[in-house]
Parts: C-alpha cells; structure tokens; sequence
C-alpha cells in the first residue's frame, strides 16, 4: 500500500546544476519525480520515476527512486542553503555501469512542503 507521506513534495518544482555542469529540471507532482536533463552528458533525456521521501529537518529532505533499468538513485536537498547531493548507481552490472556522487546548487525553487 501506497503511503501518501513518502511524497512530501508534491507540487515542488525546481532546477538545479551540478558542479560538474549537467543541470537538471525537476517537478514533483502525484508521487512522481519528473526530470529533464537541461545539458551536460544525459541533455534532454527526460522521464518520471515513483519517488520517495523523507523529512530530515527544517527544509532539508532525502529523496529516492528505482528506474526500470536498475538505476537507484538518492538526493539530499537542502532548500535552507540552495544545494544538494546525488548518490546513484546507473545500470548496475552492465558495461555502462556508471557511479554518480555529486553536489549542486539549485537555481529556480517552487518549494511546496506536504
């Protein structure tokens, strides 16, 4: 069963660029983490993943999601300091395996707090 408090942030939306120069624009919206890559390697790949949520403190939350190519993915967002970090691991056990550890600093922020 479904629990309406994994998606804290519904109805947020934001862009972000990491400090290797990829930005990314995402949206929050019915459970569902919709991004599009905005430049860097992945520009203009886009899609919508089921999310999870949870409150760490006062306007910081980690997020997670599974894609179907087994790529897991994890971000801390601190909206008090505009930044935050990515942990993901892209198609495990394949030859395009690729490990992700990576800051960044949002730009653009619509923060809706559930």
């Amino acid at each position: 069963m479904e629990n309406q408090s994994d998606h804290l942030l519904d109805g947020t939306s934001m862009t972000y660029d990491y400090e290797n120069g990829s930005g990314v624009e995402v949206q929050f919206v019915k459970g569902k983490f919709h991004f599009k890559w905005l430049s860097g390697p992945f520009k203009d790949l886009e899609g919508a993943e089921d999310y999870k949520s949870r409150k760490l403190g006062d306007k910081i939350y980690v997020v997670n999601f599974f894609m179907a190519n087994k790529t897991f993915v994890t971000i801390i967002f601190n909206f008090n300091t505009k930044t935050m970090c990515t942990s993901a691991l892209f198609t495990p056990c394949t030859e395009e395996e690729m490990v992700l550890f990576e800051g960044g600093i949002i730009k653009h922020l619509e923060l809706k707090e559930n």
